[in-house]
């Protein structure tokens, strides 16, 4: 921790990461009276009594002096709660009001209840406009969370909102790790926010712009609509650029897509990286177990990864066996995969839904125990089997994997899963609609 604020640690061993608390600083809202008089009668009212019995005791009797020592006492004390309580009014009371929903929101975070306590911290923010600390625990704790692209989103504003404050430039240090594109504008908050929130510098709500904006939608190719969102990252490392050969078969798949999916992941601003590898996008990733791998794997095994509108596909990934890096060329087409986790974040996470969810528990019910091995990744418990079921039977229905035993098991998926198939298949046909004729 640094300045009060918490910094991320990457456990090597378990590839988690964790953070440092805020006692030292939490610990100031918890001021009370039995707090402040316990150390005053140790340190001056115990000696008191001690030294009057020793000298008057024998003079004076052991009741009168005990009578005077308690009124003394009391006088004292009565003189110090009224000092102290004419004048804590103002700090207490500054504390209690500026932390009490920052208290809440903290103890979220202690609990490890991420979101919940982004939203929180996010709502003491907008009570407390100049609340810096809790605005940076919002982007914080989002990150922690899982939800990266909001936490890149929050750590901006922070960063746009206290650029001269302790909690900007923690803020900031944090985007040099995990914004991919914080080069490429510079570190310029404003270009960032246009970027990462779709902003225009004219006035993009206007009734105007959007009718400009939807017809120019209209006239895009789907050729124009993919380098719209294309963006080819160069190396940071030791492993190889992209290759020129890598972009052209990733453009032909991504043009081969239906249209209807494309001007869909247009409008909601979807970007498609292509990486070097994929621990290139964070290096904190690299020990990183993805859900659903074996044991001992991590990112850098993986081809491709979706995290909300943003789709990373990687040109080489690390052989398991060997520890080399080899190329991905002939699993290009988890591209598709990839493109079906997008889709769901879009219409709102449709394989965690309830009638999504329970078409999928009777048909993983029926997969065959000849067959379950070879589905573990689909089978998973929790919301990762729907959800990469949902991924895979769009993949199959945007034209399938390319690697010879992603194919077979691209296929068995759509055999063993005609329930969750159905409810996809009207989603689909609704975004065709909406879209058609343009």
């Amino acid at each position: 921790m640094i300045d009060g604020l918490p910094i991320p640690i990457l456990d090597s061993t378990q590839g988690r990461s964790s953070s440092l608390s805020l006692e030292r600083f939490h610990g100031l809202t918890h001021l009370s009276s039995q707090n402040f008089f316990k150390p005053i009668f140790k340190a001056y009212f115990k000696p008191f009594f001690k030294t009057t019995f020793k000298i008057f005791c024998p003079i004076f009797g052991r009741s009168f002096i005990l009578i005077y020592s308690l009124t003394f006492c009391l006088a004292i004390c009565l003189t110090i709660s009224l000092s102290v309580g004419s004048q804590s009014p103002v700090y207490g009371q500054s504390i209690s009001k500026s932390s009490a929903a920052f208290n809440l929101a903290f103890a979220m975070y202690k609990n490890k209840q991420y979101i919940p306590a982004a939203a929180q911290f996010m709502k003491t923010w907008q009570q407390e406009p100049d609340n810096a600390r809790a605005a940076y625990y919002a982007a914080y704790c989002l990150y922690m969370g899982g939800q990266k692209d909001n936490a890149i989103k929050s750590f901006w504003l922070v960063v746009d909102h206290f650029p001269n404050r302790t909690e900007g430039a923690r803020a900031r240090e944090f985007l040099k790790r995990i914004d991919i594109n914080y080069q490429k504008h510079g570190g310029d908050s404003k270009k960032a926010l246009a970027k990462v929130l779709g902003r225009t510098s004219s006035a993009s709500g206007s009734n105007t712009s959007s009718s400009a904006s939807s017809s120019e939608r209209k006239k895009l190719s789907n050729d124009e609509l993919v380098e719209a969102m294309l963006e080819v990252h160069r190396p940071r490392g030791k492993i190889p650029a992209v290759s020129g050969n890598f972009v052209t078969r990733s453009k032909e798949i991504l043009v081969g897509l239906p249209r209807y999916i494309l001007l869909m992941m247009h409008e909601r601003k979807a970007r498609v990286h292509l990486v070097p590898a994929l621990v290139e996008t964070d290096y904190r990733m690299q020990n990183v177990r993805p859900r659903g791998y074996d044991e001992g794997s991590s990112w850098q095994n993986s081809t491709a990864m979706c995290s909300g509108r943003n789709l990373y596909i990687a040109q080489y990934r690390k052989d398991s066996r060997t520890g080399n890096y080899v190329s991905t060329d002939m699993e290009i087409g988890s591209i598709r995969h990839e493109t079906g986790h997008c889709v769901d974040y879009c219409l709102g996470y449709i394989s965690q839904k309830d009638k999504f969810r329970h078409a999928y528990r009777l048909d993983a019910a029926r997969v065959p125990a000849a067959d379950r091995s070879r589905l573990d990744y689909f089978l998973q418990a929790a919301s990762g089997g729907p959800s990469e079921t949902f991924a895979e039977l769009c993949c199959h229905r945007f034209g399938g994997e390319t690697d010879e035993w992603r194919i077979v098991t691209c296929n068995k998926v759509k055999q063993y899963f005609k329930g969750p198939d159905a409810i996809l298949e009207g989603y689909l046909k609704s975004i065709e609609q909406k879209y058609q004729g343009k």
